[in-house]
């Protein structure tokens, strides 16, 4: 709901921000479907799918519409000015990619430019390997 999308709103994680996503959603709805076009929305530490039981319970609410799925960037969900280290941060990344890929329609990369803690790629690789998107994880 910021100006700045870099810029941290605390109305983003609170319920205005996610009414605005629900409504702008229900207004592209119609015209998604007569397009046979799906979005996918991409999931940030400092927007209003901050995190993956945001993420999880957005999807929930719009998977049945099958115009609105998520692209994941795992890094993206680490806000960079407080992201743990060493094994708390692997101990995140697995949980991250163990509670989204059930309902992530593909696993991405950070777009270029924007900022991201530091997270090993062959920690990405190996756990979005063993999560693939879109499958359960059990």
């Amino acid at each position: 709901m910021s100006e700045d999308l870099s810029v941290p709103d605390p109305r983003n994680w609170m319920r205005p921000g996610r009414k605005r996503l629900d409504e702008l959603c229900a207004g592209t709805k119609d015209a998604l479907q007569q397009a046979s076009a799906k979005i996918l929305l991409v999931p940030h530490a400092r927007h209003i799918l901050s995190d993956a039981p945001s993420a999880i319970a957005w999807h929930r609410d719009h998977m049945g519409t099958g115009v609105f799925g998520l692209a994941v960037a795992p890094a993206l969900l680490l806000d960079p000015d407080h992201a743990p280290t060493g094994g708390p941060l692997e101990d995140l990344m697995f949980r991250i990619h163990e509670l989204l890929a059930p309902v992530v329609d593909r696993w991405i990369e950070p777009p270029p430019g924007v900022t991201v803690p530091a997270v090993d790629p062959e920690l990405v690789a190996s756990l979005q390997s063993r999560f693939p998107a879109g499958q359960p994880t059990m």
